[in-house]
């Protein structure tokens, strides 16, 4: 297996390196440099501006947004610098290069923070977001293969919408996006975090009843995880009982029900299980404690109705092995 990676390396190195073997290389005594004419910049700004236009003419889209990159990189205060970089974008994103699109457009947020159309730009940033979220992954410019995994760059990206427009049209659905993209991931604490600062933060979202069932959602779905977790059934139900207080119209409201009944009936399970060892191995006043537990907090589980059987023969230690006798012969 190592030699057929190593092969695939060596095969990959010649691809790239063989071919700019046979370019064009003229020493620059000026510069003291190998310089390529085919690829260096050219004496103006407006001169580069037009050089990548006439790859974007033949179609040539990963090689016109190079063209408009170097633009910024050699003109950074040229009025066109801007102008190139949402091109820049647009040409990536035609070609494929989602991820290099937004970098464009992050780049136009943080360097020319006067550009006219800002929040369009914020809004492609959304966009394209979005198509992460989807499950769209991250394209290799060297070897043009998507493989990176999507939701860290979605994360990525929406948590730049909200720094950079906090209070703006899209801060909450960008938020909202932040933690469906931990949820895809069943980071689940993350998501949870990040429903709750939509909460907290955009009191006048529509997306609020949402989160917070998404919230419920994402402890629900680690409580039933490879072992029982306890700690998230707890916070499942707590989440989902605010949710049926505060959004009592909604339309999740029947499923939310049903999952509370769920989690109820599996804390009581739980407790007849526990009340079940102690009462096989004698510790008559444990399993009577949980026992009551089960009858008390859970009365309209499927477990309590045996639960309360076993009350009433542990509060009689007299009339226990009888009652026992008398269950056994019944099964």
């Amino acid at each position: 297996m190592k030699k057929l990676i190593s092969s695939f390396i060596a095969f990959f190195l010649l691809l790239v390196f063989i071919p700019s073997t046979f370019a064009v290389w003229v020493w620059d005594p000026k510069t003291g440099k190998w310089t390529n004419p085919k690829y260096e910049v050219k004496g103006s700004a407006k001169a580069q501006l037009e050089h990548a236009e006439s790859f974007e003419k033949k179609g040539e889209w990963e090689r016109a947004a190079k063209e408009y990159k170097k633009l910024v990189k050699a003109y950074p205060t040229s009025p066109l610098a801007p102008q190139a970089l949402v091109r820049q974008a647009e040409d990536d994103e035609k070609a494929g290069f989602y991820y290099e699109a937004y970098q464009a457009y992050q780049m136009l947020v943080e360097k020319y923070p006067s550009y006219t159309d800002m929040e369009g730009v914020v809004k492609e940033e959304y966009r394209i977001g979005s198509l992460f979220l989807s499950g769209k992954k991250r394209k290799l410019k060297l070897i043009k293969l998507a493989l990176f995994p999507s939701m860290d760059i979605a994360v990525e990206i929406f948590q730049k919408v909200v720094a950079n427009f906090p209070f703006g049209d899209l801060a909450d659905d960008a938020q909202f996006g932040i933690g469906r993209a931990y949820e895809k991931q069943k980071k689940y604490d993350e998501a949870m975090d990040a429903y709750k600062t939509l909460i907290k933060t955009y009191d006048k979202s529509a997306l609020k009843d949402e989160a917070k069932y998404r919230m419920g959602l994402s402890a629900y779905k680690q409580s039933r995880g490879a072992s029982y977790d306890q700690a998230a059934t707890d916070k499942a139900l707590e989440i989902f009982g605010e949710f049926v207080r505060e959004y009592p119209g909604s339309k999740r409201m029947n499923e939310v029900k049903a999952k509370i009944q769920e989690l109820r009936d599996r804390k009581a399970q739980g407790l007849f299980q526990t009340a079940a060892y102690y009462d096989k191995v004698g510790d008559d006043p444990s399993a009577l404690v949980y026992y009551q537990q089960v009858v008390s907090q859970f009365p309209d589980s499927s477990q309590a109705k045996l639960a309360g059987r076993r009350v009433e023969v542990l509060s009689q230690p007299s009339k226990k092995e009888d009652v026992k006798t008398t269950e056994n012969k019944s099964k």
